[in-house]
């Protein structure tokens, strides 16, 4: 996904959503499965233990 650069007041680009509504399911779980991996990679294992106690309490 091409990226683009942001104004200071946007949470999301315009144009990436864009480009992604015209994804095929195949590569947009594609590309949700490579956020995940990269998610789970970076976040610290006490975060991670939260988040399991915190669904464990069905949130």
């Amino acid at each position: 996904m091409k990226r683009n650069k942001r104004k200071s007041d946007e949470m999301f680009n315009l144009d990436d959503i864009k480009v992604y509504m015209q994804m095929s399911a195949k590569d947009k779980l594609y590309w949700l499965e490579r956020v995940a991996k990269f998610l789970h990679k970076i976040t610290p294992s006490k975060n991670k233990k939260i988040w399991e106690r915190l669904k464990e309490r069905g949130f």
